[in-house]
């Protein structure tokens, strides 16, 4: 490619970026190249919502604690895909009726509905559906 001076543009000392203050020829800078990085059909963790998913860890400690109760109690229960999806219903009906924090733990009853959807996801999953 020529300059305007029907010179080869990268010699050319008026034309040339690279000689552009300078006393001699120095390459132009290559760009670096745009990394790549193959995300399709990775889960989308940046979506996440932390700070209300944190309220929803705080339901699962509140119910490890309560007497009788343990870690991961929940997965040992009979019948537990029916029973919290109940739960879910009553957290759902009291939320709908108003109340916005559950009166026995004081926590959201949106996040004792998350929750109680979770239980009923890994009792769905356990069983294949």
């Amino acid at each position: 490619m020529k300059c305007l001076h029907n010179l080869p543009a990268i010699v050319c000392q008026v034309c040339s970026p690279a000689f552009i203050g300078l006393d001699a020829w120095v390459p132009a800078a290559r760009p670096e190249p745009t990394g790549f990085k193959d995300h399709r059909k990775k889960f989308r963790w940046g979506l996440m919502v932390y700070d209300a998913l944190e309220v929803v860890v705080q339901v699962l400690g509140y119910g490890a604690e309560k007497p009788g109760y343990s870690d991961n109690n929940w997965q040992r229960v009979e019948g537990g895909e029916q029973l919290y999806a109940e739960a879910m219903q009553r957290h759902l009906s009291k939320l709908m009726q108003g109340e916005i924090r559950d009166a026995e733990s004081g926590l959201h009853h949106a996040a004792h509905i998350a929750c109680n959807a979770l239980f009923v996801v890994w009792f769905q999953l356990k069983r294949g559906a």
